[in-house]
């Protein structure tokens, strides 16, 4: 088999720059932590985080530019045609009753915020042509938008994304120093003076996210550095993002800094402990997966650490794909605004990864 061959039977992508990427492909190795034998380790663990061997590491790999990467999956000639994806909706009415159950947990002051969720699904299987097709558009996507691609595929099952969300990155081994972001605030791309963007719920909700962040650091003895609030424009949606710098007096571990900051307000609930109990609860009756689960690579040299968040994905396995999208909710949030704004994302979504 060629290169591209062997990469989309079994094989990992994510980005380290806005230009380039390191991949994997080949055996794929679990493991319960990262490897030291001087190649890449990648953490792929589901949101709970029980998965025991989240770690992963593959018998050949490389770092390429995004141009040769595509180049490299242009040149390989498969069956251009496969069928369309017909996607099942998201009952409104079963997301009306979780958001109603959520908004009465608010206004009792259980809850400060949450991040119910969604998932459209598709019963077909993701073919190695349909894998080449998203990739490119993934990878022509994070060439021009300030995204992170990523993903693993082997066995029928993978996941394949590109977030706009960074949970952290360290060029320190010891983790002594980090840079984060606080993620919230969601509005159109053609929206006028990004007026939503201004409102008070909005800037009330970002705030939530930067105050959760804060409180997570201080709780392992860290600083947190508040930086200027901007718009990231996406494909189809915009964000609000704060850029934050952390400091730790002492080294801290990849494990520890995960376990703290994990999920963020952006994507769980405030306060942590009874947002958790929630989050749960939804769990149990809509299985998250590895949707918005904390993914990770350590590069070879064991200095250069990204942390991301799993969102703006699908996910699949033998005979279905799936695409989840959520919605930060807090006691002023108005239904129809936040079922809009899911369907803004996993249309997002389809364009990103040409679904």
């Amino acid at each position: 088999m060629t290169f591209a061959e062997h990469f989309l039977h079994s094989g990992t992508l994510f980005s380290v720059s806005p230009d380039k990427v390191i991949i994997g492909w080949g055996k794929r190795l679990k493991s319960d932590s990262p490897t030291s034998k001087g190649i890449p380790s990648f953490y792929f663990p589901d949101f709970f985080l029980t998965d025991q061997t989240p770690w992963c590491s593959y018998e050949t790999w490389g770092e390429f530019h995004l141009d040769d990467l595509i180049k490299k999956l242009e040149s390989l000639q498969l069956n251009k045609s496969f069928e369309s994806l017909n996607w099942s909706h998201f009952s409104k009415e079963v997301f009306k009753t979780n958001f109603d159950v959520l908004k009465n947990l608010l206004i009792s002051g259980a809850l400060v915020k949450g991040v119910p969720y969604i998932f459209e699904v598709a019963k077909s299987k993701m073919t190695p042509e349909r894998l080449k097709a998203s990739l490119l558009k993934l990878l022509q996507t994070i060439k021009h938008k300030p995204m992170h691609g990523y993903g693993f595929w082997e066995d029928g099952q993978g996941i394949l994304g590109a977030t706009p969300e960074i949970l952290f990155r360290s060029s320190c081994p010891n983790n002594l120093i980090l840079e984060t972001m606080a993620c919230a605030g969601t509005e159109k791309t053609d929206t006028p003076n990004s007026i939503r963007l201004k409102s008070p719920k909005e800037r009330h909700e970002h705030a939530l996210v930067i105050q959760g962040v804060q409180d997570s650091i201080e709780s392992l003895g860290g600083t947190l550095k508040v930086h200027e609030t901007k718009l990231l424009k996406l494909p189809l949606l915009n964000h609000l993002v704060t850029p934050l710098t952390v400091t730790f007096p002492e080294k801290i571990s990849f494990d520890l800094i995960v376990k703290a900051l994990h999920p963020t307000p952006a994507l769980g609930a405030i306060p942590r402990a009874e947002g958790m109990r929630w989050l749960d609860q939804l769990q149990k009756n809509l299985p998250r997966r590895r949707y918005g689960a904390p993914i990770a690579i350590i590069d070879a040299h064991g200095t250069q650490t990204t942390c991301a968040v799993a969102i703006r994905n699908v996910q699949w396995q033998d005979e279905w794909m799936s695409i989840g999208a959520g919605c930060g909710v807090v006691l002023e949030s108005d239904f129809e605004q936040e079922w809009d704004e899911l369907h803004l994302k996993i249309a997002s979504i389809k364009e990103i990864l040409a679904l």
